[in-house]
């Protein structure tokens, strides 16, 4: 049910920004509205982010694009192949940035896709600057307008799943340790171990992904992001560090030489209370975590009847448990400081576990399959501008920005085969033109043809899903 509303809510949200743009467009009669509906269209289709943040990187990437498009022109004016072969340099460079920097890939994306909205005017310079203009204005319009409505209209914002995600890992870690425990008094089988280590590896992706994920800027989410991203490399630091620990366990031939430990009970029974007190705050963060020194020592280990290999053993076993021992006082401490944030009180400063050096200057790493992705959104550019300009076919530039905007779309999912989306093009082709020929002629006033618009966006984005609602919210 839950679901079902949001969906509602995300279909509204979207079909009041669409028909908004188209309307206020018309209203101060600038060249042409439609520009306005795509840059919502593209946003949509390519994500629903609803933030500020968000917001601004289009612009800028928008106004890139502008400066980009603008010389485009005025450089390949008179010389096709020049402007097309300009137009697709640009694209392979913004699109490769788009795959490889994730934190500005909106930006890029729009730096891409603005720019072949404004290029679309032609090689042409009378008006190139003109089109050029307005379609930049129109396109910041849009974004706007989608950014305003996604940020005050029914916010979405992933907090609780962060909650719930961090909950779950806590929980799976409280019993990882326990099991340790049980191993090494002896109580216990390790084959468990490795089940709940699995399950902790995919919980720590799912918390990953729930501080980077849609509502992630929240403002909420991103007062506390500092915080929740050195949880996570610590999370990360702690898996690492058992599957080190997993390791010395399995050489280590007799598992009961650390059972009636006075150091070893001390150890787990504190590591127990950190992460109780971890799930604790996730509900009262009024809590606190009062933790102690339980640092092992490795020359404890007086055992006189077991060979050298199994002492190096529990000499390894022994510093990673320290090494857990240094992490889970870190993520206690970020986890008290995240909970004094939320209830305002900031005892603490907060710190950064570790202080990274900036590296020194490093040549760039390409990755091949960024390089596949951005060669694949400058090839369609190519064919796109082909058909433009050679055959020159219904719809004219369309088809160089319709295909450029379902490369830049797809570039990063080279797994999706692209003859799935045939079927639901035409669909949308025949779809459309039927509103196009039996609907609009007999609109006379704005608010009739703003009730379409509005019906039309939340009937794909509340229906639809996948590739379609790409290629429906597109076309």
């Amino acid at each position: 049910m839950q679901e079902k509303v949001t969906k509602i809510k995300e279909a509204v949200k979207v079909g009041l920004a669409f028909a908004l743009v188209y309307g206020i467009a018309l209203k101060i009669n600038w060249l042409s509205p439609s520009w306005a509906g795509w840059s919502v269209a593209a946003i949509v289709a390519t994500s629903g982010g609803e933030s500020l943040q968000k917001g601004l990187l289009r612009i800028w990437g928008t106004l890139l694009a502008c400066v980009i498009g603008i010389a485009i022109i005025s450089i390949g004016a008179q010389n096709r192949w020049l402007f097309m072969m300009l137009t697709a340099g640009w694209l392979f460079f913004s699109s490769y940035n788009m795959l490889a920097n994730k934190e500005r890939s909106y930006f890029w994306f729009c730096a891409a896709y603005v720019t072949l909205v404004i290029t679309a005017a032609g090689p042409s310079p009378a008006g190139g600057f003109y089109i050029a203009v307005f379609r930049t204005m129109e396109t910041i319009m849009g974004i706007i307008v989608y950014t305003l409505i996604a940020v005050f209209l029914w916010p979405r914002t992933n907090i609780g799943a962060i909650k719930e995600a961090t909950g779950v890992l806590l929980d799976t870690q409280t019993k990882l340790f326990k099991e340790v425990y049980q191993v090494f008094c002896g109580k216990n089988q390790s084959d468990h171990l490795k089940e709940l280590g699995q399950l902790q590896v995919t919980q720590s992706v799912q918390f990953n992904k729930s501080i980077t994920s849609e509502g992630s800027e929240n403002f909420k989410v991103q007062e506390l992001k500092p915080m929740l991203d050195q949880y996570d490399r610590l999370n990360i630091s702690m898996l690492k560090s058992f599957d080190r620990l997993f390791g010395g366990m399995e050489d280590l031939s007799k598992m009961d030489l650390l059972e009636n430990r006075s150091d070893i009970d001390n150890y787990f029974k504190e590591i127990n209370i950190r992460f109780t007190g971890m799930s604790n705050l996730l509900s009262n963060p009024q809590a606190s975590i009062a933790m102690e020194d339980v640092k092992l020592k490795v020359d404890s280990i007086t055992q006189s009847d077991i060979s050298h290999f199994d002492r190096a053993a529990l000499a390894i076993i022994i510093t990673e448990l320290n090494i857990l021992e240094k992490i889970s006082r870190e993520m206690a401490d970020v986890a008290m400081n995240i909970a004094e944030t939320n209830t305002g009180s900031q005892k603490t400063a907060f710190k950064e576990a570790k202080s990274q050096k900036k590296p020194g200057f490093q040549l760039p790493v390409f990755d091949i399959e960024y390089f596949k992705g951005s060669f694949f959104v400058a090839f369609v550019i190519i064919i796109g501008f082909v058909i433009w300009f050679y055959v020159d076919p219904p719809g004219h530039a369309s088809w160089y920005i319709l295909g450029g905007v379902f490369a830049l779309i797809f570039a990063g999912v080279q797994q999706v085969r692209i003859v799935k989306l045939v079927v639901p093009f035409i669909v949308a082709m025949f779809l459309i033109s039927l509103v196009y020929v039996f609907i609009l002629p007999n609109l006379t006033m704005f608010y009739q043809l703003g009730i379409v618009l509005f019906a039309c966006m939340f009937v794909i984005q509340y229906f639809l899903s996948g590739p379609a609602i790409v290629v429906y919210t597109i076309t």
